[in-house]
């Protein structure tokens, strides 16, 4: 399985139980070397969160309380996938900077860490209660798929 795969299987699974992969801004919407768009990755993890329930055959109700936590998180993650671009110019001007300043690059990874510690937290909150909305059969089902998606058997 290739890397972008694997990684999209572990965003959709961790995504359902409350795991941080889509909490992870810094990685989050790469696509072939290029970042993809807010709404471009918003619709591709829908796309595969939706054959993922498909696949544990998740009732409408399911469905409506998985999408509505993940709509959740996606608003509380959007603010970082969008400030990539302002933290990369700030890098990018002590780079190129005579001397480069330790204490703001050191605090920017401070502030980028706190904040990704944050989403982390709100992905596993939003994990257990999706987690509460599976039934156990669908839960293991789900531990099954992401196994095989990730090679183990």
């Amino acid at each position: 399985m290739s890397k972008r795969k694997r990684i999209i299987a572990l965003i959709v699974g961790l995504f359902t139980l409350g795991g941080v992969g889509i909490a992870s801004a810094g990685f989050f919407g790469h696509h072939h070397g290029r970042h993809m768009s807010a709404e471009k990755v918003k619709k591709f993890v829908d796309w595969r969160m939706d054959a993922m329930l498909s696949e544990l055959d998740a009732s409408d109700d399911q469905r409506a309380q998985i999408k509505g936590l993940a709509d959740e998180l996606f608003e509380a993650v959007k603010p970082q996938f969008e400030g990539r671009k302002a933290t990369r110019e700030l890098v990018m001007a002590q780079l190129t900077a005579e001397k480069p300043d330790a204490k703001a690059l050191h605090a920017l990874v401070d502030e980028r860490i706190e904040a990704m510690r944050a989403l982390a937290h709100q992905a596993v909150d939003a994990g257990v209660e999706a987690h509460g909305v599976l039934t156990p059969a669908q839960r293991t089902q789900l531990a099954e798929l992401i196994r095989e998606r990730h090679g183990e058997k």
